[in-house]
């Protein structure tokens, strides 16, 4: 049982989260407990952030920490509005079932009301986000994966013959990429997104239920949400949401043909996998861009992608790279007043997906 002690609901600005990460100086229990520092130090960096904006919600029972979570700004292009999308959310085992998740949650929709928005909830999120009243929807996501081998030796050796096979050998994968390598066209990765590939963006986004800025692009491209820790089995954290993986490059990428931007999109790479947070194409090229994106996939020979791409997510498996295909639903969480049309797509990087 809890200890029976005072308990106090906190809000933390910017401007403390600045002090805590630059001059090491903690106000009413601010900690990485709370939120990472790399989360943080993104957040302060955000590009629509002020000073006296409130960032973190937290309950603390005693010197306990019982619940926090957090927001960030996005000044979206279209629609034309400032949102606030929610980002973590974690209740300490001990105080479960004493509403505090809803508590943190229900501080920051009420400070901002109607552009309050979630993508990706964990279940019990979801839950809170219903009894505060949010209409939640779902959209679809695809997941693309390999053969499975068992995690033993002999499931280890079928596994690196079955790969040998893919990249050496006799198979329709094989033979379908080595027919790509002869298409003309390249590739220009970028470190942020100028005029020109944002004029591209916009022109091929019509179908996306939002479109961010092109600062906001260009903070998602700088500020990860985490950080590569080779040795990370030597990390120590005291956040649930640990910044540290073992893996995790960020590319954005130009496909041109023709001296013509024909495609842009941003690839996360995990460990085994390959997420396409952002898709971008003109269609008189699709099959040149999707091309091009299972040309990652092979030549980083994951196990694994996803898309919320259908399309893509239809040609990647006519590649015969991946044995199965399956699709679940994603939670999207809006405000009573936004209408959310279903015909239009979420990114897989949209909120804070992006990382």
């Amino acid at each position: 049982m809890p200890k029976e002690e005072p308990i106090r609901l906190e809000l933390f600005t910017v401007a403390e989260l600045k002090n805590w990460l630059f001059h090491n100086i903690t106000v009413r229990g601010l900690s990485d407990r709370l939120i990472s520092k790399t989360r943080a130090l993104a957040i302060v960096n955000n590009p629509f952030v002020n000073d006296g904006m409130n960032v973190v919600s937290a309950i603390f029972v005693g010197d306990d920490v019982a619940a926090y979570t957090a927001v960030f700004p996005d000044k979206l292009a279209r629609p034309d509005r400032l949102v606030y999308w929610n980002t973590t959310l974690y209740v300490a085992p001990e105080y479960e079932g004493r509403g505090f998740g809803a508590i943190v949650m229900g501080q920051m929709s009420e400070l901002y009301e109607n552009n309050y928005f979630d993508h990706a909830a964990a279940a019990a999120s979801i839950q809170n986000f219903r009894f505060l009243g949010l209409p939640v929807s779902f959209v679809t996501q695809y997941l693309l994966v390999q053969k499975a081998f068992a995690n033993s030796l002999k499931g280890n050796l079928f596994k690196f013959f079955w790969r040998c096979k893919n990249w050496f050998g006799a198979s329709k994968t094989r033979d379908y990429y080595r027919k790509l390598t002869h298409l003309d066209y390249h590739v220009e990765y970028v470190g942020a997104v100028d005029d020109d590939v944002y004029g591209f963006i916009e022109k091929h986004s019509e179908g996306d239920v939002f479109l961010r800025s092109k600062e906001m692009f260009n903070w998602m491209l700088r500020y990860s949400f985490d950080i590569e820790a080779p040795l990370i089995y030597r990390v120590r954290t005291e956040n649930a949401f640990s910044a540290f993986v073992r893996e995790g490059a960020m590319f954005a990428c130009k496909v041109i043909d023709d001296e013509k931007v024909v495609g842009f999109y941003i690839l996360k790479k995990a460990v085994n996998m390959l997420t396409i947070k952002y898709l971008y194409f003109d269609p008189s090229s699709k099959d040149l861009v999707f091309s091009s994106v299972f040309e990652h996939i092979y030549t980083f020979g994951v196990d694994t992608a996803c898309t919320y791409n259908r399309e893509l997510a239809d040609y990647l498996f006519s590649t015969r790279y991946f044995h199965h295909k399956t699709q679940s639903g994603v939670s999207f969480t809006h405000p009573e007043g936004f209408v959310f049309d279903s015909q239009k797509t979420l990114q897989a990087g949209d909120g804070d997906m992006f990382s």
